[in-house]
């Protein structure tokens, strides 16, 4: 999951870092107030952090030994989380809202969330075994807060409608702690002195030829995956045939890199093409082609799906194909050999004289 997921920045990996600090803050050393300013932080950066942070905050009420930081915890959490926000919200006023909070409630299941649930099975199947023995033989006072912290992201997982792989990224710390401890109370209860190294190497040697099997899959499958190789042709293509007021426009996944490496300017600084930003109605995509209409857009970047017979399969709905038929033409072809959705970026000169 690490290696999946790591190779490009989506958040998750720097709100699990600030989760797990602020955990470590509060238990190893007893630090409410940076503990809780800590969690504030990490939901900030992504607010599905809340999962976690609630765990450690029922985690706090159960245990008798940190039940005296809660104050503290809630404190300063509390008056940093409520601070920051009314900022936000004085600020951008409604739209902060709607943008952070509304747009993320409005999402619905795309992606098949079973297939993302199976490919987790599939790949993590013997850590969730031994973190599941977790519960059978690891003292309950050991494992409360790493339970606590898989079973309430666990639940998000579930219930969120919009659920991606990398998301697991979640809980893959607690479920990791709990079969660490699994694994060691084995070893002491099947191990004797004379054989516990001997049960410890033969378990490392499994788990090194797992994680090797895994490694190489990785690399094969998905190292590999959504590579632009066209890239330098792409820009060069652009800068002999523009000026450097000419506007681009297109897939989030491209357009910014092109328009920042050639100096082009992105039509109305339209970043965020995201499909769900118009699938939710964030965005309305008549509002949007009207101004791509009256900014002149030259150029229109687009990753799609061909089929076999060369029928388009699938646009991005951060454009209609009518808007491209009656304005555009594709001058440029670049194939995507390994991808997950998309096969073909194709690269639309358009004219509004």
């Amino acid at each position: 999951m690490i290696l999946t997921t790591s190779d490009y920045f989506s958040g998750i990996h720097l709100t699990v870092f600030l989760c797990l600090l602020s955990i470590y803050l509060l238990v190893a050393k007893n630090k409410p107030v940076w503990s809780g300013i800590v969690s504030v932080l990490a939901l900030l950066v992504r607010f599905y952090a809340a999962p976690i942070v609630l765990a450690l905050i029922i985690f706090i009420l159960f245990d008798k030994n940190k039940h005296q930081h809660f104050w503290g915890f809630i404190l300063s959490s509390g008056a940093l989380f409520i601070g920051v926000n009314l900022v936000l919200y004085l600020i951008f006023k409604q739209s902060y809202f709607q943008d952070v909070i509304i747009y993320h409630l409005l999402k619905f299941e795309e992606l098949d969330k079973m297939r993302v649930f199976n490919f987790f099975l599939r790949w993590d199947w013997l850590l969730l075994i031994w973190a599941g023995l977790s519960i059978l033989i690891v003292r309950q006072k050991e494992m409360l807060l790493p339970l606590l912290a898989a079973a309430f992201g666990g639940i998000f997982l579930y219930f969120f409608k919009d659920i991606y792989y990398l998301y697991f990224n979640l809980i893959l710390p607690f479920l990791a702690v709990l079969a660490g401890l699994s694994l060691g109370e084995m070893l002491k209860a099947w191990a004797s002195p004379k054989s516990f190294y001997p049960a410890l190497v033969l378990i490392s040697v499994f788990l090194l030829l797992l994680s090797g099997y895994n490694t190489f899959y990785y690399l094969q499958n998905h190292a590999k995956a959504a590579r632009i190789g066209y890239l330098q042709d792409l820009n060069r293509f652009i800068l002999e045939n523009s000026g450097p007021k000419d506007k681009i426009y297109g897939s989030f996944e491209i357009a910014p890199l092109v328009a920042a490496l050639t100096k082009r300017p992105l039509a109305n600084n339209f970043i965020d093409t995201n499909d769900k930003t118009f699938s939710t109605g964030l965005f309305d995509l008549n509002q949007r082609e009207k101004i791509l209409k009256q900014e002149k857009v030259k150029f229109i970047l687009t990753k799609v799906l061909v089929g076999q017979n060369g029928n388009l399969l699938e646009l991005g709905r951060y454009i209609s194909f009518n808007f491209l038929k009656s304005n555009c033409r594709v001058v440029k072809k670049y194939p995507i050999y390994k991808d997950y959705y998309s096969n073909l970026m194709l690269v639309w000169k358009c004219n509004f004289e």
